[in-house]
């Protein structure tokens, strides 16, 4: 979309904002009209007082008055309704976007990255408050009233008509020089901002990981060189400003046309060409030209702004959403069935991330996927819940492809545990609850300690209703990890994804945790990706992927017979697991 195209969608999500669009415009065109006639008439109440003031004064007083005064309360009742509008439209919009959100593919909104969903939500919805609550009134006075001001000097007194006429050349050339390389530099400013909101989500919460690790401040390097572009954006922006500002101040100012009316004007009379009341009329309007080009040409630029901001949003909302089947099924048995699947990012079928991908998952057993990063362990994962959906082949529950399934009642039966934790800035039994709103405490002590948490939590010092921090930065890894396991046997979820439950814990919280697995595989069918594989020696199979393949699968013992692939993961993992620090010596010939 192109132009403001883009600007016209977005209103029509809402008819009524047209509506008051159009009403607002009205309401400006006669503002201008009106503040021109009183301006004309109060100009001619003037040049009566050289005179004994009789009825045509009052009159000329009166009137200019009058129009002044409805030129205010015109723009007044404009401003009011296209304001009204737009705060409006916000909230539609925003609704929008959500819906949008809620609609599209998980994978794709992980693409989106938290930072530039935030700006667009919030940001550019917020830019266009500009095209809609200031640019109708705004556009309908600033044409009016120049506008009306040469018809009147046209009519009344065309010499100096022709006089004002002089400065438009100028004006014209300003403003080609002001709105130029425009919407460059606007791209360019909006992706620097886009790139320091992600920067600042990402710095603030890897807060922890940075001050531990990063001696070498690398992120904080890296974070200060994404600041650094986004300054020197601005300021080559703010440069380009000035040099067109210095022409501007010059002669878009009512100064220079005032001196000007005044030189011929003043001419005019000694030569008896006008008469001091049409000096005067054009001393009072002569100006209004000049003086609404700047505010028009920071309105192109605030609309500049907004067609960018309204072009990203409509972006976003053309995202196509997750197909939805037109006969949904319900699964009723949760096996899970790979058959040939191939799927690959973005649609690059050069370079698939799975490969002719085939096994099964009996219900309620425990299925491992080990391999080295990259090799699609997540992505088989994350095709589960269709975070995407498959380029080829099938995934089923039962007997159901998943495509076939209403993707909320998807979600509703798999519970995904990811890597990091997620918590809310609640307690810890609201934390739990969130997998079921209307579960009894009762029933969240019960998930608690299956999931092997209770006795962490009762040694809290509010226990269930201790609140876990924002994000649960009041808790350890371990112990947030514990919480969203209870979740998840809180739920009623018949699946349950794993990803890598016990990468960032503690040897005391991972034996907790893999008491908790266990718990958990009696309930519910797992699918969990694992590093440390001492957490799944008992799972029902491992499958071992490599290069989007699955190269090996079985039992963790059968799997050691083959001298395969996995026996050569689990001979390195025996060796890193031995490996210690004592006190810089070997413990028994020092580090082994």
């Amino acid at each position: 979309m192109r132009g403001f195209e883009v600007v016209t969608r977005l209103v029509a999500l809402l008819p009524i904002v047209k509506s008051k669009i159009r009403l607002g415009m009205i309401l400006g065109i006669l503002a201008g009209f009106s503040t021109v006639i009183g301006l004309s008439l109060s100009a001619y109440a003037v040049s009566q007082l050289c005179e004994p003031i009789t009825k045509n004064f009052w009159m000329y007083l009166a009137g200019g008055l009058a129009g002044l005064s409805g030129g205010f309360g015109l723009r007044s009742m404009a401003d009011l309704t296209t304001h009204e509008a737009s705060y409006r439209l916000e909230v539609k919009i925003r609704e929008n976007i959500a819906d949008r959100l809620a609609s599209l593919p998980l994978g794709d909104i992980y693409q989106l990255g938290a930072g530039r969903i935030k700006k667009i939500m919030h940001n550019d919805v917020k830019g266009l408050h500009a095209a809609v609550a200031d640019a109708s009134p705004f556009v309908g006075v600033g044409f009016s009233q120049p506008l009306a001001a040469l018809l009147v000097l046209l009519i009344i007194q065309w010499k100096m008509f022709l006089v004002v006429s002089l400065m438009l050349p100028v004006i014209g050339l300003c403003m080609y020089f002001m709105t130029r390389d425009f919407a460059e530099q606007q791209k360019r400013y909006n992706n620097a901002s886009e790139a320091v909101n992600t920067a600042v989500i990402e710095f603030v919460q890897g807060m922890p990981v940075i001050r531990t690790f990063d001696g070498d401040r690398l992120a904080l390097k890296r974070f200060k060189g994404i600041i650094d572009t986004f300054t020197r954006t601005v300021s080559v922006w703010l440069a380009f400003s000035r040099q067109s500002s210095k022409l501007n101040n010059i002669f878009i100012t009512p100064l220079p046309t005032l001196l000007l009316i005044s030189a011929c004007g003043i001419f005019m009379l000694q030569c008896h060409w006008i008469s001091f009341s049409n000096f005067l009329l054009a001393m009072m309007i002569g100006s209004l030209p000049v003086q609404a080009v700047m505010p028009l040409m920071y309105l192109s630029q605030m609309l500049s702004e907004a067609k960018a901001a309204a072009s990203r949003i409509c972006e976003l909302l053309d995202m196509k959403p997750l197909p939805e089947p037109a006969h949904p099924q319900i699964p009723h048995q949760f096996d899970i069935t790979f058959d040939h699947v191939r799927f690959s990012y973005n649609n690059d079928t050069r370079k698939p991330a799975l490969d002719d991908i085939s096994f099964v998952v009996p219900e309620k057993t425990v299925c491992a996927l080990v391999g080295a990063s990259g090799s699609g362990k997540s992505t088989v994962a994350r095709l589960i819940p269709r975070f995407w959906d498959v380029t080829n082949g099938s995934i089923r529950l039962g007997n159901i492809d998943i495509r076939d399934i209403n993707s909320q009642v998807l979600l509703q039966h798999i519970a995904f545990v990811f890597q990091e934790p997620f918590l809310v800035s609640g307690s810890v039994a609201e934390n739990i609850a969130l997998a079921d709103p209307n579960a009894s405490d009762e029933q969240i002590k019960k998930a608690a300690q299956m999931a092997q948490a209770e006795d962490f939590i009762l040694n809290l010092e509010e226990g269930y209703q201790t609140p876990v921090g924002d994000g649960g930065n009041r808790l350890s890894g371990g112990q947030r990890q514990r919480i969203t396991i209870a979740r998840a046997l809180l739920s009623k979820a018949s699946i349950v994804i794993l990803d890598e439950p016990t990468a960032w814990v503690d040897p005391e919280s991972e034996a907790k945790i893999q008491m908790a697995l266990k718990t958990l595989s009696q309930h519910k069918t797992v699918i969990v990706i694992a590093h440390r594989l001492a957490t799944i020696m008992d799972a029902d199979q491992i499958l071992v992927m490599e290069k989007g393949h699955i190269v090996e699968g079985g039992r963790h013992a059968e799997l050691l017979q083959k001298q395969g692939k996995y026996a050569e993961i689990w001979q390195h993992y025996q060796e890193s697991s031995h490996w210690h620090l004592d006190k810089g010596k070997k413990d028994s010939g020092g580090l082994s």
